[in-house]
C-alpha cells in the first residue's frame, strides 16, 4: 500500500528528533552538574519557560562558583528578556572576564553587552554609549570579520552622532560577505541619511488584514498606531482584552489605530476567537512568524506604539497593573507630537521596501533566543548570522536550533545543546525505520 505524505512526514519528522536529541541525552547523562544544569535550563528557554530555565543557569552559576561564563551569558539573556537590562548588562560584564580565552562565548557577551548598553542610552554623549562602542571595538578585535559587530558599531556611533566614523564603520560591514538582507538596506539607508541610526523607526511591513485593509508603514503614516502582538494561547493576552477595548474606544475618531497581531498556527481557533471576543479592530494573522521576527517579539503580549512618523515612541512586554496607563500616556504623547519633517523625510525611505508577505526561515538564534531589543533595524543586535543554514527532509530548513517547514506550517525550536543531523543521515534513518 502506498505510504502516505503524512506518515513519511511524520517518520522523518520522529527520526528528525531522536537525532536532535543525542547530544541532549548525552548532556543530561553527564557527571558534570554544572554542565547538566545548563542543559536543563536551554531545555526550558527552548519551552519558554523562562523563570525555571534562569533558575536553572542559576544553578549552573552557583555550581560553578560563579566562574562559568556560558551559565553568566544565559544568565544575562533571560534577564534581557525580563526587561532587568543593568542586571543583565553586569552579568554579561562578568561572563567577559570569565571567558579566560575562550574567544566564543567572550565575543557573544560583548555584543550582548553592547547591545544592552545602547538600549540603556539615553543622550548622545551619555556614557553608555562610549562603553558599547569600547564592547564592540574589543568585539571587532577578536573576530575583524563578523560583519554583524562592524555593523552595531556603526550604529552606536552615529548615536553619538559621529556621522562620519558611523559611516565607515557601515561601509565596512557592507563590504564584508554574507550580509542580512535587512541589515544591508538599512546600512545603506542610514549611510544616506544618518538620522536613521539616532531614531527607532519601525521595520518595513505590509500585510492584508483580517477585514481585508492594506496595512503598510506608508499606510499609516499621519497617525498613532498601537500594535499588539498576542496569542489566544496567551493568558495575559486574553486578560488584555478589556485594556485594548478602552483604548479603542477612548481614542476613537482621533489619529489612532490599533492592529493586534496574532501569532497562532491555526486560523480558525483565531477567527473564532476574534469573534466571540468582538474584535473588531485592525487584526492579523502573522503564523509565518514574519512580523514578528521583524520586530523581534519574543514574549506576548508586546506593545508597540508608533508616532506619526512612524518612530517607535514606547515598548512593553508582559501584562501588569500599570499597563493601560503606561499605553495612555505614550498614546497621548505621540497624539500631542507634531510630525518631524527630517523623520518624516528620513521615514520615507521605509516605504521603498515592505516586507513580502511570505513563509521564511528566521535568522539563527542560540537557545530559541528572540532577544527583546529596541525594534528599529538601526538597533545593535546580538545576532552573529555565523552558521548556515541546511535542507531538512519534506522540504524543511534547519538554522541554528530552528526548524522550519513552510509546507506544513511548522516552527520547532530545540535546545541549543542538541545536535542537528544533515539530511542524508535522516533519510538514512528513515531507511532503516521502514
Amino acid at each position: 500500500m502506498p505510504t502516505r505524505r503524512g506518515d513519511v512526514c511524520m517518520g522523518v519528522l520522529v527520526c528528525a528528533l531522536l537525532s536532535l536529541g543525542t547530544h541532549h541525552m548525552r548532556a543530561a547523562q553527564s557527571n558534570d552538574p554544572v554542565a547538566q544544569a545548563i542543559a536543563d535550563g536551554d531545555l526550558y528557554e527552548s519551552k519558554r519557560n523562562y523563570e525555571l530555565a534562569l533558575d536553572a543557569y542559576r544553578k549552573a552559576d552557583k555550581l560553578s562558583h560563579h566562574t562559568s561564563s556560558e551559565a553568566l551569558l544565559k544568565i544575562a539573556r533571560i534577564e534581557k528578556k525580563d526587561g532587568l537590562l543593568s542586571d543583565a548588562a553586569n552579568d554579561a560584564k562578568q561572563a567577559i572576564a570569565c571567558a579566560q580565552g575562550d574567544k566564543t562565548t567572550e565575543l557573544k557577551a560583548r555584543l550582548i553587552r553592547a547591545t544592552l548598553l545602547a538600549e540603556m542610552s539615553g543622550k548622545p554623549t551619555d556614557k553608555k554609549l562610549k562603553e558599547a562602542e569600547a564592547e564592540l571595538r574589543s568585539a571587532v578585535a577578536l573576530q575583524p570579520d563578523l560583519n554583524v559587530t562592524h555593523f552595531n558599531l556603526g550604529v552606536v556611533l552615529l548615536k553619538q552622532e559621529r556621522n562620519a566614523d558611523g559611516i565607515a564603520e557601515l561601509k565596512a560591514f557592507l563590504a564584508l560577505p554574507d550580509g542580512d538582507p535587512s541589515r544591508v538596506t538599512e546600512a545603506k539607508r542610514m549611510i544616506a541619511n544618518p538620522i536613521r541610526g539616532r531614531a527607532p523607526f519601525a521595520p518595513d511591513f505590509a500585510f492584508q488584514s483580517h477585514d481585508n485593509q492594506n496595512i503598510s508603514n506608508a499606510s499609516l503614516r499621519g497617525k498613532v498606531t498601537l500594535i499588539d502582538f498576542w496569542g489566544t494561547w496567551c493568558p495575559p493576552c486574553r486578560e488584555s482584552l478589556p485594556i485594548l477595548k478602552e483604548l479603542r474606544k477612548k481614542y476613537n475618531g482621533k489619529a489612532f489605530q490599533l492592529i493586534s497581531i496574532n501569532s497562532d498556527d491555526d486560523e480558525d481557533v483565531w477567527k473564532t476567537f476574534i469573534q466571540s471576543q468582538h474584535m473588531d479592530w485592525t487584526e492579523y494573522l502573522d503564523s509565518s512568524g514574519t512580523l514578528q521576527e521583524a520586530f523581534k517579539i519574543d514574549s506576548l503580549p508586546t506593545y508597540i506604539v508608533l508616532d506619526k512618523d512612524g518612530v517607535i515612541r514606547f515598548r512593553q512586554s508582559g501584562l501588569s497593573p500599570a499597563t493601560q496607563g503606561d499605553l495612555e500616556e505614550a498614546i497621548n504623547k505621540a497624539l500631542k507630537r507634531s510630525s518631524d519633517p527630517a523623520l518624516a523625510k528620513a521615514a520615507a525611505a521605509n516605504s521603498d521596501t515592505v516586507l513580502k508577505e511570505e513563509p521564511v526561515a528566521p535568522p539563527e538564534k542560540e537557545a530559541s533566543e528572540r532577544p527583546v531589543e529596541t525594534p528599529a533595524a538601526a538597533s545593535v543586535s546580538v545576532e552573529e548570522n555565523s552558521t548556515p543554514s541546511f535542507a531538512a527532509p519534506e522540504g524543511g530548513q534547519i538554522k541554528g536550533n530552528v526548524y522550519t517547514n513552510a509546507d506544513l506550517g511548522m516552527r520547532f525550536e530545540f535546545p541549543a545543546t542538541w545536535t542537528a543531523s544533515k539530511i542524508e543521515a535522516l533519510q538514512s534513518c528513515q531507511g532503516r525505520m521502514n
